[in-house]
């Protein structure tokens, strides 16, 4: 019932005696009247001069009933002195203690009436006039009203005018306060380039521009000033027997309990334990703790190409080659159309030969596995059914494996580190931590939830964890979360971490929120605009304008990242083909290292055959592969017996079309 929408009319002639500063904040409207009027010099200079004698320490403190008293008196004592000047000694006779004797009226009587209801005197509760029926008259009366800075006059009502109009006036002059800010962005920060700049422009951020707003909506002037660090601070005190005690602060909460500042706003908590020491404004935030981890990353072997077939796949496949090469070869020397004439000039040639040798084979095998092909073509019924089977097998087998491969290399599974908070219990392999002397590690000390306070002691009682894993400053934990040195978690406020995660796209926050807190403007306690201050926030939140400053700041200019992942495919990773170009590699290599075996082999047989040293023939071989044309000389000079067929068969071919 105390509040703006009230109105009190106080009936006590002695409003300035009451304590109201409970109520000169609350925005409530208290009236009353009161007939001494403070502001006259003469009262104020004759009080402080007789603070003693009234046995009081201020001048508020003097009460009516002692003025009316001290007026009275003193209108008597004006009234006897004039009729004493008159009337020289006015008491010849003494008075009888003998009472039981007869009274007789004093005869200077009526003459003392009629000097008391001509004399008017200037007394403490205004101008002192009495009519014939003793009242007083000519008296006035001030309406007062309770406002921010204490009571003050409204108006005055007097026996002739009835009220005069005496409407206060505010002073026009605009309050001024020093405004203590952190350079945490995005709350509050240097404007880039800000050596050109002066005074609140400056600085940029959250609060800057609440602040901006407050001022527009209050109307007063304010000073920003950065604090060192981003210490928020922690308040001491001791409880007494009926009340709290505060003794210290340090940080931001600090400067505004020792009177440095007249308010601070910045990633401030609302806790018990600074709300002991200074006031707190309505929330303009509302929050969390919650944890930021690493985004969960896909599991990429060496030889993810070969996840679209289950292991046991692949061996099936590969037995089934070694299976075909070896039908191939076999049914290829028992099917007779497979034996064919090498030298078609000759009837009837001594040797036939068989395109299915043992490599051959092989290689057609694997060719068709691979949807290369080969040269080799089948001849005879039995080795086209086999070939027709086995190309069938491959392109099912081909075709499944192109499908699979798509779908297991885009949608392979993230691993997340954590899902929530009790992830972390029971175990050691993810590390976590929180800012030190933060709110946020104050409240794991202070909850009554048995995980939280493992968690607690887990980091704060373990020395060697403490050291490692737990931050002055949040932006040291953030960057322990991005780094691959060990798996962490850090628990921060969920606002926070959003505009963390909208900064390095490689995070992101889990977890429901752990607890409930709240931003608030703190300043000393009885601030003359608290109230104000605290109508004008909940305005700026019922008009979205708080809202609109949070967007501006966490999405317009805070987010980094773009637009959220779409649902189309993303580009495939060199980590995702890296065993694709191991395999190219290891066969390169495995092919140089045969094709050198076997040259050598050769330049080897080479010079046997021919009675030359081994390393004339190497320069020899060396110089003819290094030609631009590919042609060479013919070392080896014995004939083979292929070679004699060879000659036979062109001879025959040329005796023929002659």
């Amino acid at each position: 019932m105390m509040t703006g929408d009230y109105r009190y009319v106080i009936t006590t002639l002695d409003l300035h005696a009451i304590d109201w500063r409970q109520y000169q904040y609350s925005g409530v409207n208290i009236k009353g009247f009161q007939l001494i009027d403070f502001t006259n010099p003469f009262v104020r200079d004759f009080l402080n001069d007789y603070l003693d004698v009234f046995k009081i320490e201020s001048v508020e403190q003097f009460r009516l009933d002692d003025a009316l008293i001290f007026d009275a008196v003193m209108m008597f004592a004006h009234a006897y002195k004039d009729l004493s000047y008159k009337n020289g000694q006015l008491f010849s006779a003494t008075f009888s203690k003998d009472f039981d004797k007869e009274f007789y009226p004093w005869k200077e009587g009526l003459s003392l009436r009629n000097y008391l209801l001509y004399t008017e005197i200037m007394g403490l509760t205004g101008s002192i006039a009495i009519d014939g029926d003793g009242a007083r008259r000519r008296f006035k009366l001030d309406l007062m009203t309770l406002h921010e800075t204490g009571l003050k006059k409204h108006c005055e009502w007097n026996f002739e005018n009835y009220f005069v109009d005496f409407r206060y006036e505010e002073s026009r002059e605009k309050p001024h306060y020093k405004v203590l800010i952190t350079n945490n962005p995005p709350y509050a920060m240097v404007v880039k380039h800000s050596r050109s700049m002066a005074g609140n422009e400056r600085y940029e951020g959250l609060v800057v521009d609440i602040i901006k707003e407050l001022s527009k909506a209050l109307d007063f002037d304010y000073t920003l000033i950065m604090h060192s660090n981003t210490n928020n601070g922690n308040c001491k005190w001791e409880k007494l027997s009926n009340y709290t005690s505060c003794i210290s602060c340090d940080g931001v909460t600090g400067r505004v309990f020792n009177g440095e500042v007249d308010m601070a706003i910045s990633d401030l908590t609302m806790t018990e334990n600074r709300a002991k020491c200074v006031q707190f404004s309505t929330p303009f935030m509302n929050l969390g703790i919650s944890l930021l981890v690493k985004k969960p990353q896909k599991v990429v072997t060496l030889f993810s190409f070969l996840a679209p077939f289950h292991y046991q796949v692949w061996l099936c496949i590969a037995l089934s080659t070694i299976v075909m090469s070896i039908l191939f070869f076999a049914l290829g020397r028992l099917c007779p159309a497979e034996w064919t004439n090498p030298y078609p000039c000759i009837e009837e040639p001594n040797e036939l030969q068989n395109q299915f040798t043992f490599n051959n084979a092989v290689w057609f095998t694997v060719g068709a596995i691979l949807q290369q092909g080969s040269e080799i073509a089948p001849i005879g019924l039995s080795t086209r059914v086999l070939a027709g089977t086995w190309y069938f097998f491959c392109l099912i087998i081909s075709n499944a494996y192109t499908a699979n491969l798509a779908a297991s290399l885009f949608d392979q599974t993230p691993v997340r580190l954590v899902d929530s908070y009790k992830d972390l219990l029971d175990q050691t392999e993810i590390k976590y931590g929180a800012k030190l002397n933060g709110s946020t590690i104050k409240y794991f000390e202070s909850s009554s939830n048995p995980d939280h306070q493992r968690l607690y002691r887990q980091m704060m009682l373990d020395e060697e964890w403490k050291k490692m894993y737990t931050f002055k400053e949040n932006e040291e934990g953030v960057e322990l979360v991005r780094s691959n040195i060990t798996k962490y978690a850090f628990f921060m406020e969920s606002s926070t971490i959003q505009y963390t995660i909208k900064h390095y796209c490689e995070l992101e926050e889990v977890g429901q929120l752990i607890d409930q807190k709240s931003y608030a403007i703190a300043y000393l306690k009885n601030f003359t605009a608290h109230q104000k201050i605290n109508e004008a926030i909940s305005l700026l939140e019922e008009s979205s304008i708080l809202a609109g400053l949070r967007h501006k700041w966490w999405d317009e200019r805070g987010n980094l990242c773009g637009k959220p992942e779409s649902n189309s495919p993303e580009s495939m990773t060199e980590e995702q083909l890296r065993g694709v170009f191991v395999v190219l590699v290891v066969g390169l290599l495995l092919s140089t290292i045969v094709t050198i075996c076997v040259s050598f082999r050769s330049i080897r047989s080479i010079s046997k055959a021919n009675q030359l040293d081994l390393f004339d023939t190497v320069k020899i071989e060396m110089k003819n592969i290094t030609r631009s044309k590919p042609i060479k000389t013919v070392l080896l000079k014995q004939r083979s017996t292929e070679t004699n067929l060879t000659d036979r068969s062109c001879n025959c071919t040329m005796s023929t079309q002659v």
